[in-house]
């Protein structure tokens, strides 16, 4: 069928309008003769305006007990009850304070980090030339200073040796090394998230068709995103109000969406995209800093730290006419301030390491329901029990994956918990045995 008609006579909101008065009053899924019966439209405009609604309203279509095509929209008005207002409200403005404390501490961790270590240092080569009474340590160690500040300028600037080297062979290996300055702000703050891209998964569903033939069924859906039964219904009504799809119905039973505008004419057919519990499992990380970067922060830090505090004592040593009594300027421009920075360096990534901890634990979660969900495609059409096995085929074979992937043999009570939701998410029917009960998947044959 054609998106495209002759405007005579039609008009679109007034089809709508007639359409969802009748929608709202029926609650339950209608053929197009029922729409044409129940609106007294013209069947041609009525089969059109339900088309440009799939793209408009959360719906999807199914085959009834005659075998029909049947339409379902959600036409709830999409309101939030006042305590999530609420509870949305505080986000926002957590979000903010967030935001404007990321900024001035990154601005502060500029000014004061590397100021404070290049001035210890300097007080520290001062004290030992004193103690020693050596002119030649202090300006070999005053030297080693300077030189140290350079490398240190280089390092915050991301410039080195090797780059300098090789300026004119810049290679995109070298493009993506990060500064050190970065390194330090993802030490405090985390690693920077990559941007999204919004239509990823769509593209990732328009590829498939490509390669399939143009043919979709929402268990494809399900199988590239993990997503509920209902969900995948959903965006396959979306992709066909968009794309220029037609819907057809199996012997079986089952819709097909067919789109004959996606084909790719001729040439090679890639491979289909792999299921989406073929994905490694990515752990969310405190950061993304190196080891040896990691490690050369964390003894900067407790540097300042350690000087803070000997810094009055270094004073009282070198300074007796003090008779003391440590000069106010000192213990606020070289132990209070410092200190309490440092505190507040190693205090930011102890608290996020808790909100880091629960974003583990729920991408474990969310990786154990897609690998239970392999485990269900794997062995269909075979009714799945809860102490099934997980066996590991489903698991990745590189060695990056496997390092980060997870145990495929899951706790018993997680497992279960999770065939339950699975359960409602896969429209499956529990059956009782004499074994126990036992979950039979038929809607995603």
């Amino acid at each position: 069928m054609k998106n495209t008609f002759a405007q005579e006579g039609y008009n679109q909101p007034e089809y709508e309008d007639a359409i969802m008065v009748y929608l709202k009053h029926e609650h339950k899924a209608v053929t197009l003769p029922d729409v044409v019966v129940g609106t007294g439209l013209k069947m041609e405009w009525v089969e059109y305006t339900l088309r440009q609604m799939l793209g408009k309203f959360p719906a999807f279509l199914e085959i009834n007990d005659k075998q029909e095509l049947t339409y379902s929209f959600d036409l709830t008005p999409k309101s939030l009850p006042v305590g999530k207002y609420f509870m949305e409200a505080i986000g926002w403005v957590f979000w903010a304070i967030w935001q404007v404390f990321t900024i001035a501490f990154k601005v502060w961790i500029v000014v004061m980090l590397c100021t404070y270590a290049v001035s210890y240092m300097l007080i520290l080569t001062l004290t030992i030339a004193v103690i020693t009474r050596s002119g030649d340590i202090f300006e070999a160690v005053f030297q080693g200073i300077f030189y140290g500040v350079g490398e240190l300028w280089n390092m915050l600037t991301g410039k080195s040796e090797k780059s300098e080297k090789s300026e004119k062979s810049e290679t995109a290996s070298s493009i993506e090394d990060k500064h050190t300055l970065n390194c330090i702000f993802s030490y405090v703050f985390g690693a920077t998230p990559p941007k999204k891209d919004k239509l990823a998964t769509e593209k990732l569903i328009l590829q498939y068709i490509r390669i399939h033939a143009g043919k979709l069924v929402p268990v494809d859906i399900v199988r590239l995103t993990g997503w509920s039964l209902r969900d995948a219904q959903t965006q396959a009504a979306y992709l066909l109000a968009h794309y220029q799809g037609e819907v057809s119905v199996t012997e079986e039973g089952k819709i097909v969406y067919d789109f004959p505008d996606l084909v790719k004419a001729g040439g090679e057919q890639n491979a289909l995209p792999a299921p989406i519990w073929k994905s490694p499992f990515v752990k969310p990380l405190m950061n993304d800093t190196d080891k040896d970067t990691h490690s050369a922060i964390t003894w900067t830090n407790w540097f300042n730290i350690g000087m803070s505090i000997a810094t009055p004592i270094i004073a009282l040593c070198m300074f007796p006419e003090l008779e003391g009594e440590v000069p106010e300027w000192i213990i606020v421009w070289f132990t209070m301030i410092p200190f309490t920075f440092s505190f507040i360096f190693f205090l930011v990534p102890a608290c996020r390491y808790f909100f880091v901890y629960r974003q583990q634990v729920k991408a474990q979660r969310a990786y154990h329901r897609l690998l239970v969900l392999g485990e269900i495609f794997d062995r269909l059409p075979a009714k799945i029990t809860p102490d099934m096995p997980i066996i590991s085929k489903n698991v990745a074979t590189n060695e990056e994956a496997q390092s980060m992937r997870l145990v495929a043999e899951l706790p018993a009570k997680e497992r279960e918990a999770i065939l339950k939701k699975l359960c409602v998410d896969m429209n499956a029917e529990p059956i009782a045995t004499d074994k126990g009960v036992e979950y039979d998947f038929k809607e995603l044959l």
